[in-house]
């Protein structure tokens, strides 16, 4: 028997310092660690290079997709908000929750502010929900494991 308790990735949360909506999904928490190769003269033999860490590299944004619904307006108010003032930089926080929706992972995105905001595709052919896809430009993550 494993010891392992995955979490399913469908339930999380995210404050993002307005109204607490949810959304369906969020994408690009990714970040990456630039390898340095080192080698020498005395590598003849065929020996591996040396390799060190470098600079941690983070994505340039992230994308929160939720639902359209009627007087959901505060993502578009916050772009207007970020166009007229630049200093409405929020600090997001979101959460990957268990069964029980207690934590399990954390991402704390800082500096973060809209800057696109994907208006909905419509397709009378469909009777899928309208989705709205915001990118959110931010200046790094911290991520914490519970």
């Amino acid at each position: 028997m494993s010891n392992f308790n995955f979490s399913p990735v469908h339930r999380f949360t995210v404050n993002w310092g307005g109204t607490q909506i949810g959304f369906q999904e969020v994408s690009g928490l990714s970040h990456e660690t630039e390898v340095i190769r080192y080698e020498h003269g005395a590598m003849i033999d065929g020996t591996a290079p040396i390799t060190i860490p470098g600079k941690t590299k983070y994505p340039e944004s992230i994308t929160l997709k939720q639902g359209y619904f009627r007087g959901n307006d505060e993502m578009h108010q916050w772009l207007k908000d970020t166009r007229i003032d630049g200093s409405t930089r929020r600090t997001l926080i979101i959460t990957l929750l268990d069964e029980q929706q207690q934590p399990v992972m954390t991402w704390t995105v800082y500096n973060a502010w809209p800057s696109k905001i994907d208006g909905v595709d419509l397709n009378a052919g469909s009777s899928e929900i309208a989705i709205q896809n915001t990118t959110v430009t931010f200046e790094g993550f911290e991520q914490v494991i519970h």
